[in-house]
């Protein structure tokens, strides 16, 4: 794939890992549903994919390493919250204020590094996938434990459709919760 010159456009901030770049040949992948409306229902399930690594671990002086890289695309469930609920994101002493994210985490799940840009989708009443978030960071805490934070999708709608000349078109639906492809236990 070959990009053309001076075609990569992206949001005016550095919190908000969104781009639209142009290639000079089409790409062979159906679009993705990006969703216009989003608004996470409290603890929905939302489904993540990425490259990322797949372990990490702590040393002794509390810095994380990771381990396992991988050529294989994954993907995990998180439990998701809308930015209002989120007080990490509304928190001024950790500076996210001005983020448009979603929250997700999961006791025994995360992402890691390279998951990064990767996509994070809600399931609609109609059956389809619609992304509603780019994974961005995620916050360890001193407990361990990790809350991952998404760029919500529908906030920059208004920027792609604009940016895009109306080529790409976010889309509204309804939200419906997930089953994860696993086993609880």
């Amino acid at each position: 794939m070959k990009l053309k010159e001076n075609d990569i456009v992206s949001f005016n901030t550095v919190h908000d890992d969104i781009a639209l770049i142009r290639t000079e040949s089409a790409i062979e992948l159906p679009p993705v549903r990006l969703a216009a409306n989003y608004s996470h229902p409290h603890l929905n399930w939302l489904r993540v994919a990425g490259y990322g690594f797949l372990s990490y671990y702590f040393d002794e002086k509390g810095i994380i390493h990771m381990q396992t890289p991988t050529n294989d695309l994954w993907q995990t469930y998180l439990y998701g919250d809308s930015k209002e609920r989120c007080s990490f994101l509304n928190d001024p002493q950790y500076n996210n204020t001005g983020f448009n994210g979603i929250c997700l985490w999961r006791n025994d799940s995360t992402w890691l590094f390279g998951d990064s840009g990767g996509p994070v989708f809600a399931k609609g009443t109609d059956g389809e996938l619609y992304q509603v978030g780019i994974v961005s960071f995620f916050q360890i805490f001193s407990n361990g434990t990790f809350l991952d934070i998404a760029t919500d999708v529908s906030f920059y709608c208004p920027w792609i459709e604009k940016t895009s000349k109306g080529e790409v078109r976010c889309q509204t639906f309804e939200p419906v919760n997930m089953e994860p492809e696993f086993a609880e236990g």
